[in-house]
Order: structure tokens, then C-alpha cells, then sequence
């Protein structure tokens, strides 16, 4: 009897550390995690990046679709009611008080259009943001691994914008925070991973143009970045 109660608390003092172990597992770079709630359906974040005590994630699919800005006119991310909307209604009505502790303010530096040289405006401290064209480089080295498929709340928003068409499950254009050619348009990735640009003619000009920023028809996926607790 005594040898077999020894087998027993051997058996569970191994699954206690094992248990420990396991809670204890910080976040990777290729790790994904569920963190909040549409109201309809979890949202589903992939860790791009990792800083010490910080993972960088991006929403898996676009969360939701909108205009860059609700008035035509010349804007920064800063500035733009698509940064407003990310880090007030999204983030109070998508994460709960616990999952709101583990989500960092960082400073996010705004760097100008790499080809047209538009400012990209004054550095601003977010909870939530949208990747740089720079970043999309950096962390999404091949563009297959950039395509977002639409929610199902993002395929709502696009149909009430553009009823002629988005499919949901399909990828989906979703916005950057980098200007193109003038404050009234932003740099976009496509659905094939490529940046989105209106024609100009000179295959140099990979990041000019982008879509207008409060054109009905030109909406596009929501993909937010943030950093949080590893």
C-alpha cells in the first residue's frame, strides 16, 4: 500500500510540474492565441515578433472593415478615425479587464512613404495599430504569408460599404499605416500579398498611390497589431 501511494504522489507531483511548465511557456515567433471576442466569434492573433517580455501579434484575419478616415481630407495615421476607432470601441468592446492588463501602450514610430516621401506623420503611443509597409517587409518576408481572409463581421461591413461584393473566407485587402502619394490615400495589401497601388506607369513606384482614404468603395480588412505579455 505505501509503495503504491508513493507511485501515486510521484505520478501527480510529475504532472503538477509538467502543468507548470506548460503555463509557464512564454510565446514564440509562429504561435498563435485567441485573445478577445467580436462578439460573434474569437479572434485568433499569430506572434510575428518577440522583445524580451513582448510578443507582437497580428489579428489572423481582418477584424473588421472601414474607411482609413470618415471625412475626405488629408490625414496621418495619427490623426485618422480608423487609429480612434482601433484603440477606443474595438478595445473596449473586443477584450476583456484581463486581457486588457497583458496589452502594452508602445510608442509607434510612423515613417514617410519610402518612394513618394509623404510624411507619415507625428510617432503615436497605441494599444492597437496597423503594420507599416517596413514592418509587412520585415516580419512577412514571403506574400502568400500576408493573405487575411475576412471575418464574418468584416464580410458584414464590406457589403453594407460595397453590396456588389466581398466574399467572406476569401482574402482581402487590408490597410497599412503608411501614406501614398498625398495624405488622402494609404498603402493597402492586397489579397495576393502585394502591396495595392492605383497605376502609374513606372515600376519603380511601388508604394505610391494606395487607396483613397474615405472612398465608400475603397474600405478595406482591418488587421491590428499589438504587443503583449509573453
Amino acid at each position: 500500500m505505501k509503495k503504491y501511494t508513493k507511485i501515486v504522489a510521484l505520478f501527480l507531483a510529475v504532472l503538477m510540474v509538467l502543468s507548470l511548465s506548460a503555463c509557464g511557456k512564454k510565446l514564440s515567433v509562429g504561435d498563435s492565441l485567441q485573445m478577445g471576442n467580436d462578439g460573434d466569434t474569437d479572434i485568433w492573433w499569430e506572434v510575428i515578433a518577440v522583445d524580451g517580455d513582448r510578443a507582437l501579434v497580428t489579428s489572423r484575419n481582418s477584424v473588421d472593415w472601414k474607411l482609413f478616415n470618415e471625412q475626405y481630407e488629408n490625414v496621418t495615421w495619427e490623426t485618422s478615425t480608423l487609429r480612434n476607432w482601433l484603440n477606443d470601441t474595438f478595445y473596449n468592446s473586443t477584450f476583456n479587464s484581463e486581457e486588457q492588463s497583458k496589452i502594452f501602450t508602445t510608442t509607434v514610430e510612423n515613417p514617410d512613404n519610402p518612394d513618394s516621401g509623404v510624411d507619415g506623420g507625428n510617432n503615436t503611443e497605441d494599444r492597437l495599430f496597423l503594420l507599416s509597409v517596413y514592418e509587412v517587409e520585415e516580419y512577412y518576408e514571403r506574400e502568400a504569408f500576408r493573405e487575411a481572409w475576412l471575418s464574418s463581421k468584416a464580410h458584414s461591413s464590406a457589403q453594407e460599404y460595397n453590396p456588389d461584393g466581398y466574399i467572406s473566407g476569401l482574402s482581402s485587402s487590408w490597410w497599412t499605416r503608411t501614406p501614398g502619394d498625398d495624405g488622402l490615400s494609404f498603402i493597402c495589401v492586397d489579397s495576393h500579398g502585394e502591396f495595392e497601388t492605383r497605376p502609374t506607369g513606372l515600376a519603380s513606384d511601388l508604394y505610391t498611390s494606395g487607396i483613397v482614404v474615405a472612398d465608400d468603395k475603397n474600405g478595406a480588412g482591418v488587421r491590428p497589431a499589438m504587443w503583449i505579455q509573453r
